[in-house]
């Protein structure tokens, strides 16, 4: 029983079918990045999971930037479980209400905290020349793009736990630093975990406004009551 989340599968499903089947959790959530990294062929997402949805688990899933890199990616995911896809929404997974927020900034669209140069998807489409859409709408690398315009539908929402795909203001390696979009977020809904994937960095720390900032490995399968146990226990955690 209870939520699991998973880190970005980049085509390990074995290993992520296999755990999730061992743990058999009441719902799973994935942060993104789907398909391996060696090209096509592509599977479906639901053809991927196949197993453990035959198994009764819950999964529900939110784009990653990869999942847009063509449209083979594109139509093996949001063409595959579109109404699993809770980027956008709150949606509430054994008792626990899970707030989703995929994909990530790109500075041709907004990077914060700079102005956005489009506000909303609608906005950014009538600037995009018919030739270029994809079936009538972005082109095919902004479907996981993040517009000012997807954070509103979550603002007035209350959830006790934010996924995304890119990292808080708690994940800094190197010159790469999170965002604190997601940070204020979270205050917002009055989340008190933020759980990410997109670095593949599995570590754990507490924000300025002691929100429990999460981030998950490549393909690793873990249940939320282990992350918040161990994060009440040990406090400040650099790495797990």
């Amino acid at each position: 029983m209870g939520v699991a989340f998973v880190g970005d599968p980049h085509g390990n499903w074995d290993v992520v079918n296999g755990r999730l089947l061992e743990l058999m959790p009441t719902a799973a959530v994935i942060v993104g990045d789907m398909a391996g990294r060696g090209g096509p062929p592509y599977r479906p997402l639901r053809e991927c999971l196949r197993p453990v949805l035959e198994a009764g688990i819950d999964v529900r899933w939110i784009p990653g930037n990869h999942d847009s890199d063509r449209a083979e990616l594109l139509e093996a995911t949001f063409g595959s479980m579109p109404d699993e896809n809770i980027s956008g929404r709150v949606v509430e997974l054994d008792g626990v209400k899970v707030a989703g927020l995929g994909g990530v900034f790109r500075g041709r669209v907004w990077r914060p905290p700079a102005e956005p140069i489009f506000a909303s998807r609608d906005e950014h489409l009538r600037t995009i020349k018919k030739c270029e859409r994809y079936k009538g709408c972005l082109p095919v690398r902004h479907c996981s793009t993040i517009y000012p315009s997807d954070l509103l539908p979550l603002q007035l929402q209350h959830a006790d736990v934010l996924v995304a795909h890119d990292a808080p203001s708690t994940y800094q390696h190197g010159d790469v630093h999170g965002w604190q979009v997601y940070d204020d977020l979270a205050r917002s809904l009055g989340a008190k975990v933020i759980v990410h994937g997109h670095y593949h960095y599995p570590y754990a720390r507490r924000n300025a406004d002691g929100v429990l900032c999460i981030g998950l490995g490549l393909a690793e399968v873990t249940m939320l009551d282990t992350l918040i146990a161990a994060g009440e226990r040990d406090g400040y955690i650099t790495e797990r």
